[in-house]
């Protein structure tokens, strides 16, 4: 299929590197220039979720490809024939240092010695630079012989008791000297660097609680604090003032996205509005997604932990219902809304409940930090 390259995509082809980090933010065209980079039939691994797409990707430019999904990989990687080519999506999701997903990555590049590698993600840093010390093996920049000076440069020890812990360095200098390395490993892109869209605008609306997410809250003011925080952050996800706005919204807006956290909010909040839903457990995500494009009037609601690998017409009002609890999760989101054909200025709502978990889980996502860490440091 010959399809029209934007230049920052016919740039890195015709640079063609043997190994390297595409860390493009979403909607800037990763996979069809990953397809058009390929001089063999590739290797492709990805989350399970994103294997059809990317099977049905390789079908339209004609490219006979082995797509398979991450944790399938990690069962199957020494039965695999040699392939000169890999292709590894979302490689962020992988990259835990000491993951058997990433071990078995390590152990085919190196055991076939794989010529060509290209690692693709939209968020290449994620809440542990260990990530990144990974890039740096798959891409063969350095051996486990530097694992000691990466740890010393980018962590700094923590003594819990007789435990020693490990915890990531967050000063402006070492996530600069991060930020480079991510840089000197491959080629870094923003969406704005590339189109010049519309403005968005980011708003929080704030919702007193009910009766009701009172007395349920009292009832979980015992148990232990991390089982509390899910319990609390569910509630405050649940039927009230929040639906009720909702109903208003989607009522004034022909397009409205709706971003929920919890599987139970999406079913309550699709059949209150009327709504066609994109979830974890969607067979048909090609066709919804379609549907979603076409409809003169939609409303769209996802499950903001399935951020990755799909992409949405760009609807001009998107409401986080509730947050997930990793910036990541939140930022792809944020981008899934934003591409070349933007013409309207969007806006972001972002539901709050006053003095609720949730400004605490907003207060971390506006800093560009992960909840979860927050979250663990209480314990």
């Amino acid at each position: 299929m010959d399809m029209k390259l934007y230049k920052h995509q016919s740039d890195f082809i015709v640079k063609n590197p043997d190994r390297y980090g595409l860390f493009w933010q979403p909607r800037l065209g990763k996979t069809f220039a990953a397809l058009r980079w390929s001089k063999t039939p590739p290797l492709i691994i990805c989350p399970k979720f994103l294997v059809a797409q990317w099977e049905e990707e390789c079908q339209k430019e004609g490219i006979k490809a082995h797509v398979i999904g991450k944790e399938r990989f990690r069962i199957d990687h020494k039965d695999l024939p040699q392939y000169e080519t890999v292709i590894v999506d979302e490689v962020h999701t992988l990259a835990g240092y000491g993951s058997q997903v990433s071990k078995a990555l390590l152990w085919y590049i190196t055991k076939h010695n794989v010529s060509r590698v290209l690692l693709l993600s939209g968020t290449p840093y994620t809440a542990n630079p260990f990530c990144v010390f990974l890039y740096g093996q798959f891409l063969g920049h350095w051996g486990k012989d530097k694992y000691m000076r990466f740890r010393n440069a980018f962590f700094y020890e923590q003594y819990f008791g007789r435990r020693t812990v490990w915890l990531p360095k967050t000063d402006a200098k070492t996530k600069d000297k991060l930020v480079k390395l991510i840089q000197s490993f491959g080629e870094t892109l923003a969406v704005d660097e590339v189109f010049d869209l519309p403005d968005t605008m980011t708003i929080p609306v704030y919702f007193n609680e009910t009766k009701e997410q009172k007395k349920l809250k009292a009832e979980n003011e015992d148990i232990h604090h991390l089982a509390r925080f899910s319990a609390l952050h569910q509630i405050e996800a649940g039927a009230g003032m929040k639906d009720e706005w909702l109903k208003d919204l989607c009522e004034k807006n022909k397009k409205v996205m709706i971003v929920c956290r919890y599987t139970d909010q999406i079913i309550r909040l699709a059949k209150l509005l009327d709504g066609v839903i994109l979830n974890g457990d969607t067979k048909n995500k090609k066709e919804v997604i379609d549907k979603a494009k076409q409809a003169k009037q939609c409303v769209f609601i996802v499950n903001g932990a399935i951020a990755e690998g799909w992409g949405v017409p760009s609807f001009p009002v998107m409401v986080f219902a509730s947050l997930d609890l990793s910036y990541i999760k939140y930022f792809q989101m944020t981008q899934r809304n934003k591409g070349p054909k933007q013409t309207q200025k969007t806006v972001d709502y972002v539901l709050l409940t006053k003095g609720g978990v949730d400004e605490d889980v907003w207060g971390c996502l506006e800093k560009k930090e992960d909840f979860t860490a927050k979250l663990y440091d209480q314990t």
